[in-house]
């Protein structure tokens, strides 16, 4: 996770640690954040209904948004999958080794992406998202929630740059097997 300029891991453990420069990364969707909309949100909502409410405020649902809904949270479910090696398990036997974890009256920020529908083999179609503690002790993936009082910001992107890896680990991989049978919805 990426907040404020600042790059955390979440181990298995459930803990946030600041990532050192010389880590690599599998993965990154990232901008410069920079709100187009914002919305108070005070009433109790859980993540799906969240995403719903989050939903019918944008203004296309064609384009990708960065997320942001920070405050307090009456509940929050999030999960964290153990570093995986060599031959790497497709993405469902991964799961199975994922750790959960529930926090009921937690400040903290959920950041994440919503993405269209139509880039559903580049990406999760719909929000996914990640939380983080305000003290930047306890985070993960977001399973569900129930919102507290929260602002919830957007900031409607346009522009999507795709870098893979050149390398023959890469090349060499069949990626369409390791996803093959996944509900993207439960990413």
């Amino acid at each position: 996770m990426v907040l404020r300029g600042i790059f955390y891991q979440v181990k298995a453990d459930g803990r946030v640690y600041p990532v050192r420069r010389s880590s690599g990364i599998p993965f990154a969707q990232l901008t410069f954040f920079d709100a187009d909309k914002t919305f108070f949100v005070d009433r109790e909502l859980n993540y799906e209904d969240l995403t719903w409410y989050l939903d019918k405020l944008l203004s296309s649902k064609n384009v990708f948004y960065a997320v942001k809904v920070s405050g307090m949270f009456k509940y929050v479910k999030i999960r964290s999958v153990p570093k995986q090696s060599q031959p790497y398990p497709k993405l469902d036997q991964a799961l199975k080794g994922q750790k959960v974890f529930e926090f009921h009256d937690i400040r903290g920020t959920m950041i994440g992406w919503r993405s269209p529908q139509y880039a559903e083999k580049i990406g999760v179609p719909g929000y996914h998202m990640h939380f983080i503690s305000e003290d930047k002790q306890k985070g993960g993936h977001v399973l569900d929630c129930l919102t507290g009082t929260v602002k919830a910001e957007f900031d409607q992107t346009a522009d999507f740059y795709l870098s893979l890896p050149d390398n023959p680990e890469f090349l060499g991989l069949d990626l369409g097997t390791l996803v093959e049978g996944i509900d993207a919805k439960k990413i």
